[in-house]
């Protein structure tokens, strides 16, 4: 019985930011509910988004919750026929700075190009670098001057905390500091992108507790 339950226990992964804003919230208390057993590969955090793909391909893992826009290209590998999703959430991807005595962002967009403004941006192998590097290709007037690269938004947050710069995080990791005022939005609702929560699976998946669990969601 101990084995049949490990067989058909599901393989989570998911990002960073996701663990700490849906998994551990609200993912793994809903499968527990339900009497689904899950395990989260922890490794999964540090991940790149392309290791996201290979490992739901190769059957490293059974699910995989990540962000979802268009302009993600690396998830276009998964618009085939081997692979379904259900759309989680309604995200946003925000613009977020410290703010000055006033309550005032000390960073807003677009800046100039006298003074650009610094950017705490995402490392290329992150989700969310291929989507800020279209908007900001759409919004030529931003003037940005790159300080340093990360792979998790909760990085890109802590150096924004401290006043380094302005940077893109999703809404939900900064919901509390945004009310308690200790950061503040960077620019007008034209630099605010919106994004999906998606769970995706692969179809060929032959277990009850996928079945109960993507039934439950839909």
């Amino acid at each position: 019985q101990i084995k049949q339950e490990e067989s058909n226990r599901l393989i989570f992964a998911t990002t960073q930011n996701l663990y700490l804003s849906r998994y551990k919230t609200w993912l793994e208390p809903f499968a527990e509910s339900i009497g689904v057993d899950i395990e989260l590969n922890l490794q999964s955090t540090a991940w790149t988004a392309a290791e996201f793909i290979t490992a739901l391909q190769q059957n490293k893992c059974d699910l995989v919750l990540c962000y979802w826009h268009p302009h993600i290209a690396v998830l276009s590998t998964l618009d085939n026929e081997n692979f379904e999703y259900l759309k989680i959430a309604d995200e946003q991807l925000v613009p977020i700075s410290a703010p000055d005595e006033h309550g005032e962002p000390l960073f807003k967009l677009p800046g100039t190009r006298q003074h650009p403004l610094p950017y705490i941006s995402y490392h290329q192998t992150s989700f969310l670098a291929s989507l800020l590097k279209q908007t900001l290709n759409w919004h030529n007037d931003a003037h940005l001057a790159t300080l340093n690269e990360n792979r998790h938004g909760v990085s890109v947050a802590a150096m924004v905390r401290e006043g380094f710069g302005l940077g893109w995080v999703p809404r939900r990791l900064v919901e509390k500091e945004l009310q308690e005022r200790v950061v503040a939005i960077a620019g007008d609702d034209e630099w605010i992108v919106p994004l999906e929560v998606r769970l995706y699976r692969g179809k060929q998946v032959n277990n009850p507790n996928m079945h109960q669990l993507w039934q439950a969601l839909q």
